[in-house]
């Protein structure tokens, strides 16, 4: 077997991130994803994660606007078990593909819509960028940064959950009809991803309040080969054991039992991160890293991105992959996350080029080479696809 969603069609009609990443973790895992793109391709084929995220996936290039490129969309979905799109809310109705119409023909369809905002609301058909998602639900309050205020993540947050959440809500649906034998309506978006993954945020003080000063290590330091390493004083004992290593004990109560949320004084706290800094400025990341080990103090280096790729654990679980992509070569990518003892996983096939299995799509729908010319010529389909 190829993953334990062999045997599962979806035709994927999203446009970007959220939902390449939603149909990619069901591609991993055995699940023949169809791309249904337009016909110059996906405008987001420039964005490089894209490379990663189709793998695995089959693209047919079709104008659905055009009643023979949804008459193709229709045949696919006779087979289909999920339709994923990311439209607007009302474009699709306009296409006359909305679930309602839909399941009225395919009863047993998982319909997902993944949105920026939801189906419903009056922001529901506001533009779902991801920075301005992360804006409103706010994440940008819980980023730190250089300066004061709110700081934009460079980490796409809001489409990384939707599209988690996506793939979650088709997989609940999809157990839910084996039992009822009925599809249904899956209403994912980029904000209720993105709240669910703020709420520890929520218990933090808002910035106009002061919270009292407290010792802890909980933060980066830089060593003295410049390389960063992260210390974490969260566990019982771990910060008596850390001012142990760092020479720093009249920091430690008189009990010997001070605990990283111990009140004190801000100007206690910054004599302490000031003394800190200079101590782990006077050896190298490696040295720091033996000894807090040796001292079961908790510890990480600060990797640059892409050095995780060569670290020895993540190596040991086989999180990374290579792929073989037909224009760039070799390829070095996340392995899908999960392991199945019975049901393993192949390595993942490349990311289709736009439009690339348009013609075996077609013929494997019964279309004859007569019919393709004929959709070749209507402009249904790209005209240069063999």
């Amino acid at each position: 077997m190829s993953g334990p969603l062999e045997g599962l069609k979806i035709v994927d009609l999203s446009r970007g991130a959220a939902g390449a990443l939603a149909t990619m973790l069901l591609a991993d895992n055995g699940a023949n994803v169809i791309k249904v793109e337009p016909l110059g391709g996906d405008p987001f084929r420039f964005y490089p994660p894209l490379v990663v995220w189709n793998r695995g996936k089959r693209s047919i290039s079709l104008a659905i606007g055009e009643s023979g490129g949804k008459n193709i969309l229709l045949k696919l979905l006779e087979e289909a078990d999920v339709l994923l799109e990311t439209f607007r809310p009302g474009i699709t109705s306009s296409l006359g593909i909305d679930y309602p119409t839909l399941k009225i023909q395919f009863p047993k369809l998982v319909y997902c819509s993944l949105t920026g905002y939801g189906q419903t609301g009056s922001e529901s058909s506001r533009p779902g960028y991801d920075s301005l998602v992360q804006a409103q639900v706010g994440l940008q309050w819980l980023q730190e940064g250089h300066r004061d205020g709110p700081i934009h993540l460079g980490f796409a947050a809001p489409s990384y959950s939707g599209g988690f959440t996506a793939s979650y809500g088709i997989l609940a649906a999809l157990h839910a009809r084996a039992k009822t034998g009925l599809g249904q309506h899956v209403d994912a978006s980029l904000r209720r991803g993105a709240i669910m993954m703020q709420r520890w945020g929520w218990s933090e003080p808002v910035p106009e309040v002061s919270e009292p000063a407290r010792l802890g290590m909980t933060r980066v330091f830089q060593c003295g080969d410049g390389e960063y390493l992260w210390t974490h004083t969260g566990a019982r004992g771990s910060f008596e054991r850390l001012m142990g290593v760092l020479g720093l004990t009249e920091f430690i109560g008189g009990d010997g039992r001070t605990r990283m949320d111990t009140v004190t004084t801000r100007e206690v706290v910054v004599e302490l991160n000031q003394r800190a800094e200079g101590i782990f400025a006077s050896k190298t990341r490696n040295e720091w890293q033996d000894l807090l080990d040796a001292a079961d103090v908790p510890n990480r280096p600060l990797l640059y991105p892409g050095e995780a790729f060569a670290d020895l654990q993540v190596n040991f679980i086989e999180a990374i992959t290579t792929v073989e992509d037909p224009i760039l070569g070799p390829l070095r990518e996340v392995a899908p996350p999960y392991r199945f003892e019975l049901t393993p996983h192949q390595t993942p096939g490349a990311a289709p080029l736009a439009g690339e299995h348009t013609v075996q799509i077609l013929q494997e729908l019964g279309y004859s080479s007569e019919e393709i010319k004929e959709l070749k010529r209507n402009s249904i389909i790209p005209d240069d696809v063999d």
